[in-house]
């Protein structure tokens, strides 16, 4: 059951090595200007393709019909998230500090998270980003510097921007509630700790929490749902330093004002999907189960998946799935990337139903002029 899963694994700690090393290419280019007359307008989905050390990626806007109607080559490397924000797309590098929005008027602007209000932040590149209540959370990664892994979160404080340094950590993915802001971390140095970092929006200073299995949140992902904060993992890529031998899936729930948590073990099934839809969390898994909890973590719902679409395209050797999806009402979008790195049949995006995982729609990703192999790194975002 484990092997295709250990695969994925392999793949994305491979990933994480190579941001370990972007400071020293962060710090070693300086922005420029570049500007375009690109359109959002009519896109429902951008995918943002892109090699990890050549500035190369190309930018495809897909409209409601599932077609690429517009695309865009542009210099960036190592792209590690994009987001749709307030009418504008900004995408982001995990390998240098330039960094670029698509404005709702057309217009490309390039921008930079360099910083002088956390250490060595001028060589800031990003972790990842996420919708904030005031602004987009940034998570800023800036490397090795005697000793110490420094990273940083940068947000939006009513209409003040603030900073928060957090060292010795790297960042997963973030939510934000009641003027805190929830970081999922793994430790630089001690791969079995991967608290949630609480940083007060007000002060800066934060907390760390951990649940009581450290691999909980080593997935990464968090989904917030009425004041809790939920994550889960597994400890496959720990049990050497955690000292354990047999395989633990869990999935964790943390209140967000008491800072308590409750923990649930899947003992012989693994989670590849949560997401929250009317008021309950769903966990798929590899067996082609879907739960559903409610915000209390109390299973109120079990049953097997009817279509195995899911489950055939999540464990089909033949694509590579990296955790790169997007919610869209009532619907997931997952971005699957061909591993047989064609470049003329990049991948697709296949649209579930969050009720029940039946497939919705299927969008091919085909640029219409292909050259090199553009699918190294990847993401996609819904445009609202």
């Amino acid at each position: 059951m484990y092997s295709i899963r250990t695969k994925l694994l392999s793949l994305s700690l491979a990933g994480a090595l190579l941001l370990l090393s972007v400071f020293l290419s962060a710090c070693s280019r300086q922005p420029r200007d570049m500007k375009t007359n690109l359109k959002l307008k009519n896109a429902e989905y951008a995918v943002v393709l892109s090699r990890t050390y050549e500035y190369d990626a190309e930018l495809l806007l897909i409209d409601h019909d599932g077609k690429i109607f517009d695309t865009l080559h542009y210099g960036e490397s190592g792209v590690s998230s994009a987001n749709y924000y307030q009418g504008d797309l900004y995408v982001y590098s995990g390998r240098n500090v330039e960094n670029f929005v698509l404005r709702d008027s057309g217009e490309l602007q390039m921008f930079s998270m360099q910083t002088d209000k956390i250490d060595h932040g001028e060589c800031s590149v990003s972790w990842f980003t996420a919708n904030g209540q005031d602004g987009l959370i940034e998570a800023l990664n800036i490397g090795i510097f005697d000793g110490h892994y420094y990273s940083g979160v940068r947000y939006t404080d009513g209409s003040q921007k603030k900073e928060a340094q957090i060292d010795d950590f790297m960042l997963r993915s973030a939510v934000e509630y009641d003027g805190k802001i929830f970081v999922n971390t793994s430790h630089n140095t001690d791969a079995a700790w991967h608290p949630i970092c609480v940083i007060d929006k007000e002060s800066g200073k934060y907390d760390l929490v951990s649940f009581e299995h450290g691999n909980t949140p080593a997935q990464g992902r968090l989904v917030l749902l009425n004041g809790k904060v939920f994550t889960y993992g597994d400890n496959l890529s720990y049990m050497e330093a955690m000292d354990e031998t047999e395989v633990r899936c869990t999935l964790g729930m943390l209140d967000a004002e008491t800072f308590e948590t409750k923990e649930v073990d899947f003992t012989d099934d693994m989670i590849c999907l949560m997401y929250a839809f009317e008021d309950y969390i769903y966990v798929i898994t590899e067996s082609g189960t879907m739960y559903v909890f409610d915000d209390d973590l109390e299973l109120t719902d079990k049953k097997s998946l009817t279509d195995s679409t899911f489950k055939k395209n999540y464990l089909a050797e033949e694509l590579l799935y990296d955790d790169k999806f997007t919610d869209r009402d009532d619907k997931i979008a997952v971005l699957y990337i061909n591993a047989a790195l064609d470049p003329q049949n990049v991948g697709f995006i296949q649209e579930y139903s969050k009720r029940d995982m039946t497939p919705v729609r299927r969008i091919d990703i085909t640029p219409p002029d292909p050259g090199i192999w553009m699918g190294q790194q990847t993401v996609v975002a819904a445009i609202e």
